[in-house]
C-alpha cells in the first residue's frame, strides 16, 4: 500500500516533466465535424491562448444540449459564441414582435443575423422547448462528470515553487443543474 501511495505522488509531482502543456488544446472528437463553424465562432470571438479550454467546453455542452432560441434569455443568447449583444437585442425584439420562429432559416429576416452567423450557429441552436428539468435520480445517474488535470513547470518564478497544477471537476446534467470543484 505504501508503494502505491509513494507511486501515485511520484506521477502527481513528475507529470510535468512527462510532457509539455500546448497553448491551443485539441478539437475533441465530437466536434470535429463541426470544425467551420467552430472556426467561424472562434474568429469572431477574437481568442486568446488560455480561452480555448472554456470555449471547446462550451461549445461541448451546446452540442449535447442545444439551445432552444425560441426560449433563451438575453443571458442565455450571451453564452452562444460569436453573437454580440446588437444581435442578441435584434433577436429578443423581433421574437416580441413576430412570435416565435418556426424554422431556423428565419432568422435570415432578424437585423444584424448574416448567413455565416446562423450557419456558425446550426449545430448548436434548437427551435423546440427546452427540456425539463430532470428528476435527481436520474440527474446523479446520467449525468456526465468531467476531470482536467493541467500542470506545468515554471522556472521563472525563482521564490516559489516550479510545479503549478490545475484540477478541476465538472458534473453536468442537462443545461440546468451543473456542479465544480476548481483547486489550483
Amino acid at each position: 500500500m505504501p508503494a502505491r501511495l509513494a507511486l501515485c505522488a511520484f506521477l502527481w509531482f513528475a507529470w510535468p516533466a512527462l510532457g509539455h502543456t500546448d497553448t491551443i488544446p485539441e478539437l475533441p472528437e465530437r466536434l470535429a465535424d463541426h470544425w467551420e463553424a467552430i472556426a467561424t465562432l472562434a474568429a469572431a470571438n477574437d481568442l486568446a491562448p488560455g480561452e480555448w479550454d472554456t470555449f471547446l467546453e462550451t461549445l461541448e455542452t451546446l452540442l449535447d444540449h442545444p439551445l432552444s432560441i425560441n426560449d433563451a434569455t438575453a443571458d442565455e443568447l450571451g453564452e452562444l459564441p460569436g453573437l454580440d449583444a446588437m444581435q442578441i437585442a435584434s433577436l429578443l425584439e423581433y421574437r416580441q414582435r413576430f412570435g416565435r420562429l418556426l424554422s431556423i432559416y428565419e432568422l435570415q429576416a432578424v437585423p444584424g443575423w448574416d448567413v455565416a452567423t446562423i450557419r456558425a450557429l446550426l449545430p448548436f441552436i434548437r427551435l423546440s422547448a427546452n427540456d425539463a428539468l430532470p428528476d435527481w435520480r436520474s440527474a446523479l445517474r446520467f449525468g456526465e462528470s468531467q476531470l482536467y488535470l493541467r500542470s506545468e513547470w515554471r522556472t521563472d518564478w525563482p521564490d516559489f515553487r516550479p510545479l503549478k497544477s490545475y484540477l478541476r471537476y465538472k458534473f453536468t446534467a442537462g443545461r440546468r443543474l451543473q456542479a465544480g470543484l476548481t483547486m489550483e
